[in-house]
């Protein structure tokens, strides 16, 4: 239900511009704060706030699309990354119950039989929902793929039987299944582009924080807390805990560490080694300027550490693992991004943000939730009261930032689409806002009112039997309003001409565009005849988008038509006239 906090960010830039206030300042910050005073003098003195650009905030790194779930579903633009939320969630639950079957020790079943039908139908929904993901988002595949073979070991890391190539065989099999369940979708379906490119630019550290802030705030403070609290037998753990602890020491650690340790251990060596790589990588990107690398991969290698404490329970875990998942998803696009149709302009990375950041949302979104209640039960052992008051202080201001988004771009939102009379609130009709909405297209000039159409479309819910063909515009849907009558009805259409137009122009929709713009504009009763029959059309839809964008002419032959007997009229209204086929 969270926004990034680039919804504050506006705003405090919007208010500073309504107070007039011309100090600048180049520490990050101060700016904004000074010249936010003037402004929220004048606001609470009576001015209205700046509008809300709820549009803004999904795209804060420049030539990429950075959504957030609660944009999604306000903005209700149903594409596949956020059809697939609801499953990837379940899949996560699935995930959770593999590393939570194991208690640490091995469990019988009596009698055995029960508990190897339960444990395989236990495993068989895995492949089921791991199919579904990749037929609804093939973006999500690989990393919950990559997410089921790391609770497969989990569990055999908690149950002290690790066996690699048993792990890795069933994730094999797991998602080899998922696949040839869905084969009759998988065997017509083509990728636009298969390959990986290496990210050549980097991403400003800043915009990084903005959309990130909240999220990174709450569990890099975690994981260095449960650093801290746990007492994992492990060498390399307590090696960790002691340079958090002693940080301040850190030259003088080795001897601090033979003064309290009676003999090196295998895990105070490797800890000393790792903690050295770690810190020669990270002074080696921040002299190269990968600054969101710097501040991603010392929590990632923390969260990775924490996974090793096998003393945990399933559900330390599995928190500890959902963290790790979402900072290894956050490094990869800093290094990777996969290759489709944009992947030779600045928009390259585009589409890679857009996909695996809402994934990261998801993990990060469930990690916190879990995190944050052990988190807050862990500041009353800290120390020091100023830093407790200073941890919830901050914290507040980014819930608070974050929570501005909700606040202020739901109502633009519905502003926007309902400009006038709104439909009821909390209907479950997905179709009530044609009974009062409108839009401008393709400009202000020309306003299409939608009852017109949701009258027309209810009409064909209820007469309309079967699945025969409708020809409406082939027009995009985002801002033409095309594919309203094929969506709302689900009787097939000519074309779909949003994606499929962008990414796939090849000769079938690119002929089959050319086809429906000239069944709808050729003056040619024949030669309208011949696409009726070639493209097996029973219906044919104009309402007031198609008037806008076809000429009268060719529109007038579908009358013609019906006077020389191969056409009827089944329904009218003032603006929606649908025409059907004899025969």
């Amino acid at each position: 239900m969270l926004g990034n906090l680039d919804g504050m960010v506006q705003m405090v830039k919007k208010i500073g511009d309504l107070g007039g206030s011309s100090f600048h300042s180049t520490i990050p910050g101060l700016e904004g704060l000074v010249r936010l005073v003037p402004g929220l003098i004048k606001v609470l003195s009576g001015y209205p706030l700046p509008a809300f650009d709820y549009w803004d905030p999904t795209r804060v790194i420049p030539f990429t699309i950075n959504e957030f779930p609660y944009f999604s579903f306000l903005f209700a633009d149903l594409h596949p990354h956020m059809i697939g939320i609801p499953f990837t969630i379940l899949f996560l639950a699935l995930a959770f119950n593999v590393v939570a079957g194991s208690r640490g020790q091995r469990v019988v079943s009596s009698p055995k039989i029960v508990g190897t039908f339960e444990g395989f139908l236990g495993w068989a929904v895995i492949p089921l929902c791991l199919g579904a993901l990749a037929v609804i988002n093939t973006w999500d595949f690989p990393t919950y793929l990559g997410i089921i073979g790391c609770a497969f070991l989990l569990r055999r890391w908690k149950e002290r039987r690790v066996n690699l190539l048993r792990v890795v065989g069933l994730a094999i099999l797991t998602g080899s299944l998922s696949l040839v369940l869905y084969w009759p979708f998988f065997q017509h379906y083509k990728a636009l582009h298969v390959g990986v490119g290496l990210v050549k630019g980097r991403t400003d550290f800043w915009a990084f924080i903005t959309i990130w802030g909240f999220f990174l705030f709450v569990l890099i403070t975690f994981l260095l807390t449960e650093l801290l609290r746990q007492r994992s037998r492990s060498g390399l753990l307590r090696f960790l805990r002691l340079v958090v602890r002693r940080w301040e020491t850190l030259p003088h650690l080795s001897e601090l560490y033979e003064a309290l340790v009676r003999r090196q251990t295998v895990g105070y060596l490797f800890g000393v080694y790792s903690l050295g790589v770690v810190l020669i990588v990270v002074a080696g990107l921040a002299l190269l300027g990968y600054w969101v690398l710097v501040l991603l991969v010392p929590p990632l290698v923390l969260a990775a550490l924490l996974l090793l404490y096998r003393e945990a329970s399933p559900e330390e875990l599995f928190t500890y693992f959902l963290v790790f998942t979402g900072f290894l998803v956050l490094v990869g696009c800093e290094l990777f991004y996969l290759k489709d149709f944009l992947q030779g302009g600045d928009h390259r990375r585009m589409n890679t943000i857009f996909k695996f950041y809402i994934q990261v949302w998801v993990l990060f979104g469930l990690a916190a939730a879990v995190a944050l209640p052990r988190l807050w039960a862990n500041l009353g052992c800290w120390r020091s009261k100023a830093l407790r008051c200073a941890w919830k202080g901050l914290f507040l201001a980014l819930l608070f930032s974050a929570c501005v988004y909700p606040l202020l771009g739901t109502p633009q939102r519905v502003r926007d689409r309902f400009p006038g009379e709104r439909p009821p609130i909390g209907t479950l009709d997905g179709m009530a806002y044609m009974t009062v909405g409108s839009y401008a297209w393709p400009d202000s000039s020309n306003r299409i009112e939608l009852k017109y159409d949701y009258e027309a479309i209810q009409w064909l819910l209820a007469h309309v039997k079967g699945t025969p063909v409708i020809a409406e515009a082939a027009l995009p849907y985002y801002r033409e309003g095309g594919s309203r009558v094929a969506s709302y009805t689900g009787l097939p259409s000519l074309l779909g001409a949003q994606h499929e137009g962008e990414q796939r122009y090849s000769w079938q929709v690119g002929r089959r565009d050319g086809e429906v713009r000239e069944f709808y504009t050729t003056s040619d009763i024949g030669r309208a005849l011949e696409l009726i029959r070639s493209l097996d059309i029973s219906y044919i839809y104009v309402g007031k988008l198609e008037r806008t964008i076809y000429d009268a002419i060719g529109l007038a032959k579908f009358d013609r038509m019906v006077e020389e007997g191969y056409l009827t009229v089944p329904y009218s209204n003032k603006e929606v006239k649908i025409y059907k086929v004899k025969g």
